[in-house]
C-alpha cells in the first residue's frame, strides 16, 4: 500500500503534475487520512479492479470547527479572494512553486488591461476590472515569458484555455 501511494507520488513528479485521475487524487488522500488518523484499505483483483475504504476516528465537533475555520482564514490571508479570478493560474514546476519564480522574477501587480498578478499571492491572475480573455491571456504569456528569462523554468498553465 506504502508503495502504491509512492508510485503516485513518483509519477506526479515525473509528469509535472500534469496528471488526471486517481493518482494524485489517491497521494492526497492518503496524505489527509494520515493527518485525520486514518486509514485507507486496498482490495485489488487483477483485472476487476480496486476498491479503497476508509476509516476515520471520530473527533471532537468544536476542535473541527476551530480547524476549519483556521484553514480558512489562512485561506483568506494568502489569496486574493477578493477579486474575480480563476485560482492559481499555473501547474507547479517540479522542486519549486509557480508563485515563487513568478514573484522572484518581479512580476506581482503586473498588470496587462485589467488583469493583474496578484500582489496577494503571485500565482493568481486576477480580473481587477474589465479584464477581457485578451488581457488574461496576453498576461499568462507575459509571464510564462519572463519566468523563463529569469528561471529557464517554462510555467505551464493550470487552468484550460477555452476561446
Amino acid at each position: 500500500q506504502k508503495k502504491l501511494f509512492r508510485d503516485f507520488e513518483r509519477l506526479d513528479q515525473e509528469k509535472n503534475r500534469n496528471i488526471e485521475g486517481t493518482g494524485l487524487g489517491l497521494a492526497i488522500t492518503n496524505m489527509l487520512l494520515e493527518l485525520m488518523g486514518g486509514t485507507i484499505e486496498l482490495k485489488s483483483v487483477y483485472g476487476e479492479g480496486s476498491t479503497f475504504s476508509f476509516r476515520l476516528k471520530q473527533g471532537d465537533p468544536e476542535k473541527i470547527r476551530a480547524t476549519m475555520r483556521d484553514l480558512a482564514d489562512r485561506r483568506r490571508a494568502k489569496q486574493p479572494l477578493e477579486f474575480p479570478s480563476a485560482g492559481s493560474t499555473f501547474k507547479r514546476p517540479t522542486g519549486d512553486f509557480a508563485a515563487r519564480l513568478i514573484e522572484a522574477a518581479g512580476l506581482k501587480g503586473r498588470q496587462n488591461g485589467g488583469a493583474q498578478v496578484s500582489e496577494k499571492h503571485a500565482g493568481f491572475l486576477i480580473n481587477r476590472g474589465g479584464a477581457t480573455f485578451e488581457d488574461f491571456y496576453g498576461l499568462m504569456e507575459i509571464v510564462k515569458k519572463e519566468v523563463f528569462k529569469f528561471s529557464g523554468v517554462l510555467l505551464e498553465p493550470e487552468v484550460r484555455i477555452i476561446r
